[in-house]
């Protein structure tokens, strides 16, 4: 399963001294005071309108200064906006911003990866949202519904599901009621839904595995119609704003998709199809753009163009149309590559000019991807190998970390990258930087291959090794 990040473009903070409030203004202020996590970078990512990190979100980074104090200054805010809150690349908290918020987090934690509720104190103007968010965040799984693997679906199993969707939306709307008072309306809303997008992600999982054959489409259609009977807003602005929302319409589609065995080669063009016929206005363009960001599955269809086509027919936002439009040329073969530059774990400038008439294989990564690990052994023990004694194939690494000295510590474990290759560093950018923002790389690991003339081979290798060989055996004939 690819993982997904959220980091986007870089907005340097300046240090602010005190709350003084222009209008739209909010802030927000962190105080790590455990000494290991006051050796990170708290990166902010706010949202105006939610699309995805690296192409909506605006990126503020508070360097560690040894005081464990970080601060943060939204401004430019109508009603609300989605932030994530990281350190480092780990997500700590996600919650809502409004103007006239001013909030305190304190945070015991020594790492956002094994932080607990009890590590996190809200306080301040407009921090009940947090208290909120991170209740939910941190609140146990419910029971599963209980569905025999090998049951055929019926109307009972399926009245089933609807109501363990109802019952996990229930128990987390019980576990924050006590706090509605202190919320406005439009963010107590935007939870309601973020709430329910989850609840009802969780039942797509049914209807795959060794689950899927005794599922049928009707059965997930007739699903899916009371999931969306039950939606708790109307609202489209509401609805349009809700990562988990939209996470759990775009699961939905490629849940549909899956169950209907088409062709890999099709699934981009019918999975648009699903989309469009599924959703209306905001959530019809978002679910289109986003699927189409997102994943690269689009790169191996029968005919990419036509699937993008088909995707702006319906896309009516000068903004998304313009950036879509740009993704799909970058991503075409043939189109001019990157001229990265960046450093080696020797400190040496590397860049992609450097391998003229060469065939570059990048692999992207970052620590921690179990997947990124795995690409990596099989690129060491079968790719690797069959070009070793030739000077025509360049292999190198490229790291989304954000602290170069786990970056280094992960060369050292030797579980990401492979001998023979140069390993380069996006110096603590991450996705931020120029190049992971190219390609709209949120999702790890990835693969590309650029030819001999410098120009984009494939910008989505194939994940068998027998086939990498062969792509790249193909682009030096070139």
């Amino acid at each position: 399963m690819m993982i997904h990040k959220f980091i986007t473009s870089l907005i340097l903070v300046a240090s602010v001294s005190c709350s003084v409030f222009a209008e739209g203004d909010a802030y927000i202020t962190l105080h790590a005071t455990n000494k290991e996590m006051m050796k990170k970078s708290m990166i902010l990512t706010t949202f105006k309108d939610y699309l995805q990190s690296n192409i909506s979100g605006v990126e503020q980074i508070a360097a560690p200064d040894g005081t464990g104090i970080y601060k943060f200054h939204i401004s430019g805010i109508k009603k609300f906006q989605l932030f994530f809150l990281n350190a480092d690349q780990n997500m700590l908290i996600h919650s809502y911003i409004e103007a006239g918020d001013d909030i305190r987090i304190d945070c015991s934690s020594a790492d956002a990866v094994d932080v607990k509720a009890e590590n996190l104190h809200f306080s301040g103007k407009g921090s009940t949202k947090l208290i909120a968010t991170t209740r939910l965040a941190f609140a146990s799984d419910r029971p599963s519904p209980g569905i025999a693997l090998n049951k055929k679906f019926d109307r009972g199993i399926l009245d089933t599901l609807v109501l363990w969707v109802k019952g996990q939306y229930q128990s987390g709307m019980q576990m924050i009621q006590p706090l509605k008072k202190d919320i406005s309306s439009p963010v107590y809303k935007m939870i309601q839904t973020d709430v329910y997008g989850v609840a009802a992600s969780g039942v797509c999982g049914y209807f795959g595995g060794r689950r899927k054959q005794y599922a049928s489409l009707k059965d997930l259609v007739d699903l899916l119609a009371d999931l969306h009977r039950n939606v708790p807003a109307t609202d489209m602005e509401i609805l349009s704003q809700s990562a988990s929302y939209i996470d759990y319409l775009i699961r939905s589609g490629l849940t549909v998709i899956d169950l209907e065995d088409i062709d890999p080669r099709d699934r981009p063009m019918e999975m648009c199809n699903a989309l469009i016929k599924m959703n209306q206005g905001l959530l019809r363009e978002k679910t289109l753009m986003i699927y189409l960001c997102r994943y690269d599955f689009v790169t191996k269809s029968r005919n990419p163009d036509q699937v993008y086509a088909k995707a702006l027919e319906h896309i009516k936002s000068p903004f998304y149309r313009n950036y879509l439009t740009k993704l799909a040329e970058i991503r075409k073969p043939g189109a001019e590559a990157f001229n990265f530059s960046l450093p080696d774990d020797k400190g040496h400038v590397v860049r992609l000019s450097d391998f003229k008439n060469k065939v570059v294989m990048i692999d992207n990564w970052f620590t921690g991807c179990t997947n990124c690990a795995e690409m990596a052994k099989r690129i060491a023990h079968e790719v690797l190998p069959a070009f070793i004694n030739n000077p025509d194939v360049v292999f190198l690494n490229v790291c989304a970390d954000r602290n170069k000295a786990q970056w280094l510590e992960s060369l050292q474990g030797g579980k990401y990258t492979h001998p023979g290759s140069i390993n380069l560093f996006t110096e603590g950018l991450g996705e931020s930087h120029p190049f992971m923002k190219k390609y709209n790389f949120e999702s790890f690991p990835r693969v590309i291959l650029i030819g001999r003339d410098g120009r984009m081979f494939s910008s989505n290798m194939p994940l068998k090794s027998a086939d990498m060989i062969a792509k790249i055996n193909e682009a030096l004939k070139k």
